[in-house]
């Protein structure tokens, strides 16, 4: 069987095609004949040993990417939620494990069925980046209708979803992108605040926010403060939020959000 990997920590151009055995599923585990993957920037960090103390742990080769998108071919005798021929989309372990390979072998509690109204290798670039936007908004910011939200990033693929979400929600959004993606972000998204980054610097708004996603990773909370976003982030009796989302925290939890929550 083939997968792409690395046999040593480097840049894109250590990965390789690397000839390895067939999975075989246990009790409770599923065979997935891969259609398709996504890379993310924190399959990036990995592959550039950005991780080491956790993924030394490893032994080489080590597959690439997490998020991917295929049809069950095999289950095992514990598997109730799925059968053979499925079409299914998930993500491995983010540190441990890699999805890019003809087949291979995941848990059923970390695959969920791909919607009817997008096509299989569409699905694969969804795990990871709705899974933490879902987690930061949802659990950790505890969004609420008519929170006021700043989406920093809003251009990404964390910040894309966090859009849609922050929809849902039906808060009142400002999405900070930058002049090449101005008008993608407000007319697909039909969102009134777009902030051109390039043009306009958000930190020095005095606008109040329940909640700053960053999704971007590159704003940091002193400087927010300083510049006058008024998160109150330390006030106990306050629900506004701070959150920095930069790759070593878009793993943490993209990790829990795996083993926690279903995919949608």
């Amino acid at each position: 069987m083939k997968a792409i990997g690395y046999n040593s920590y480097g840049d894109i151009d250590n990965l390789e095609i690397l000839e390895v055995a067939e999975p075989r599923p246990k009790r409770s585990e599923v065979i997935v004949k891969i259609e398709a993957v996504s890379l993310n920037p924190v399959d990036i960090k990995k592959m550039q040993g950005g991780f080491k103390p956790i993924t030394n742990l490893n032994k080489f080769p080590i597959f690439t990417a997490c998020d991917f998108s295929g049809e069950i071919t095999e289950i095992g005798r514990d598997v109730g939620a799925f059968k053979v021929g499925d079409k299914v989309f998930g993500m491995t372990d983010i540190l441990f494990n890699g999805s890019a390979a003809e087949k291979i072998k995941i848990s059923q509690k970390l695959i969920s069925l791909v919607p009817k109204n997008i096509k299989l290798h569409e699905a694969a670039a969804i795990p990871q980046v709705a899974n933490t936007s879902l987690l930061a908004l949802r659990n950790i910011a505890s969004i609420r209708k008519g929170h006021k939200i700043l989406i920093n990033g809003a251009s990404g693929g964390v910040g894309s979803f966090a859009i849609q979400m922050a929809k849902i929600y039906e808060t009142e959004i400002t999405a900070v992108t930058s002049d090449r993606n101005y008008d993608w972000i407000k007319n697909d998204f039909n969102i009134d605040d777009v902030v051109d980054y390039t043009k306009e610097d958000i930190l020095s708004s005095s606008k109040k926010y329940d909640i700053v996603f960053d999704a971007n990773g590159n704003l940091s909370f002193p400087k927010a403060l300083e510049c006058g976003l008024k998160m109150e982030r330390l006030s106990p009796s306050s629900k506004k939020y701070f959150l920095l989302i930069n790759t070593l925290m878009l793993t943490i939890i993209s990790k829990v959000v795996a083993q926690k929550a279903k995919y949608f």
